[in-house]
């Protein structure tokens, strides 16, 4: 038998039974294998990442839901050997995941509604084919998606507290003024201010500081970290200024009013004028004169307003914030008449001794007042007095002074009563009575005649 033969008999002789042996020999090491090193199934909990942002990026897309799709975790369960699973395998080296690029474009009417997506899973090449991917848990999520937009938005500064007693803050000077906001457009829609608070406790100079803008929506929310601002940080310059009272000086009257009408009062609303600016100008303006008014031909009352603001423009001071920074001036005017009067003398009052005095029964006055006062006056309704002391025997002319309404006047000349002063009368000696005699005695011879100074007759 050749070597060939031999060969050939040794793979061909009782092949049922090699075969039968190899088999056995394979089960026998796959059972050794597997009690030395089982195969396991063992889940695994990883946060879901989200890839493929530039591409909705670049679509003018943003995902609503992010930060919930960031938070979730997915259950993987992974069958592989224990060595596998225990020494090769890990969270750090397997992954969940959702890619974007899925969905750079979108329909209007998906946008804002919850979209799924599949979730996908990622371990390392070199252990793809010693692992199996059992399940994920979830398998999929949804994604809500929105238009990517921007759009300016002004800054609003709130002032915390007050300045010092006596000082206020001016008008605010912010850098920027106004910031570029950009997010999702139901975000962006949702947006009333973007607020920087400042605290003026107790101020008394300029206040300058860097403050963080803090965007806020109709509900009053907080949602900075839901956009993008084009500055983070905003710089205000506040003034900061004493302030006073200014009282308003009544303005010049220009013309005059129709015949027949006079000016009965003239009234200033407000009268006084809150300014602020530096100590020193505050002090040195005593008051704040207005423009003229011109009451030429008016019949009525006249209302005019004046800005004082016109007043102060020169000036370096300002008319404090929420406070008026228009007078009105209102002219009152009233209908002029005259009126004569006969007064009685004997209701005037007389200074000094009537008793050899005798006077005119009645003089004449004439009044000029408004209509309104002049009703009231009749003969008996002045009061008057003159003056009659240190006058001398004769004829007398005496100023009449009387106690007038206000805003009547006498009509010409002050008012004279005739006066005329006769010769004074001897007192008469009254005789002593009982209790003013002093007592004497009774003489007891009469006294002696004295003679006569009168010569007798012839």
């Amino acid at each position: 038998m050749t070597m060939f033969e031999k060969i050939k008999a040794l793979f061909t002789n009782n092949i049922l039974w090699k075969g039968v042996a190899l088999v056995m020999a394979v089960m026998l090491w796959l059972i050794a294998v597997n009690i030395e090193d089982p195969v396991l199934a063992e889940d695994y909990l990883v946060p879901l990442q989200i890839i493929g942002m530039d591409a909705l990026n670049q679509n003018d897309l943003v995902l609503l839901n992010e930060d919930a799709l960031k938070s979730a975790t997915i259950r993987i369960r992974v069958r592989a050997t224990r060595k596998v699973l225990t020494t090769r395998l890990s969270k750090s080296n397997i992954s969940a995941y959702i890619d974007m690029k899925n969905f750079t474009v979108v329909s209007p009417d998906k946008i804002g509604k919850e979209l799924p997506i599949q979730i996908d899973f990622d371990i390392p090449q070199t252990l793809e084919a010693e692992t199996e991917i059992l399940k994920l848990t979830p398998s999929s999520v949804n994604v809500i998606l929105d238009y990517y937009e921007t759009k300016e938005v002004p800054v609003n500064i709130i002032i915390s507290k007050k300045p010092a007693q006596g000082y206020v803050a001016g008008e605010a000077a912010l850098d920027p003024s106004v910031i570029n906001v950009s997010g999702a457009k139901s975000i962006l829609d949702s947006i009333e201010t973007i607020n920087v608070e400042a605290s003026l406790d107790g101020a008394t100079e300029d206040y300058q500081d860097l403050l963080k803008p803090v965007v806020t929506d109709i509900n009053d929310n907080d949602i900075t970290n839901k956009v993008k601002l084009s500055a983070l940080e905003v710089s205000a310059n506040i003034p900061i200024y004493k302030q006073g009272r200014i009282p308003v000086k009544k303005p010049e009257i220009i013309g005059y009013a129709a015949n027949g009408y006079t000016i009965t009062n003239v009234k200033i609303d407000p009268e006084f004028i809150d300014v602020v600016g530096k100590t020193e100008e505050i002090e040195a303006l005593k008051e704040i004169a207005i423009e003229p008014v011109s009451i030429s031909g008016a019949s009525s009352d006249q209302v005019f307003t004046r800005d004082v603001r016109d007043f102060l423009r020169p000036t370096n001071l300002n008319v404090k914030n929420g406070t008026p920074h228009e007078v009105t001036v209102t002219v009152f005017l009233e209908r002029e008449i005259t009126k004569t009067l006969s007064v009685e003398s004997s209701t005037l009052a007389v200074i000094g001794d009537r008793n050899n005095a005798t006077f005119d029964e009645e003089i004449s006055v004439q009044l000029k007042g408004v209509e309104r006062v002049m009703a009231s006056i009749d003969d008996n309704g002045l009061s008057g007095s003159f003056n009659i002391e240190n006058l001398e025997q004769g004829t007398h002319y005496v100023d009449v002074e009387f106690i007038l309404p206000e805003g009547v006047t006498i009509v010409g000349e002050t008012p004279q009563i005739k006066v005329i002063i006769g010769e004074a009368e001897e007192a008469e000696t009254q005789p002593p009575t009982e209790t003013n005699i002093p007592p004497t005695e009774e003489p007891s011879e009469p006294p002696e005649e004295e003679p006569s100074e009168t010569p007798p007759e012839p």
